[in-house]
């Protein structure tokens, strides 16, 4: 899912990207920003589930075919996500 921002001008239907989005907030708001983008975009997505172990903050790829993670709290996750790349 991708958010698109227009201009909040009537007249104007030109797109708001996020480079403009990131060169007018604070940094601050970069950050809410950006974990908004990141569970919008798990949350969406029905092959990728927020690990459930406590203490985790981490996306887990859902695996096609399974009915079940393979989620271990003491691993480092192998089938983890790196959303950041």
């Amino acid at each position: 899912m991708v958010s698109i921002y227009l201009c909040p001008d009537p007249s104007c239907h030109a797109a708001v990207g996020h480079d403009m989005i990131n060169s007018l907030v604070s940094n601050e708001s970069k950050e809410k920003y950006s974990r908004y983008l990141l569970r919008t975009f798990v949350e969406s997505n029905h092959k990728i589930k927020w690990c459930p172990a406590l203490g985790y903050e981490n996306a887990i790829d859902f695996e096609v075919g399974s009915e079940s993670y393979n989620v271990c709290a003491e691993d480092a996750h192998s089938d983890q996500v790196d959303l950041e790349e």
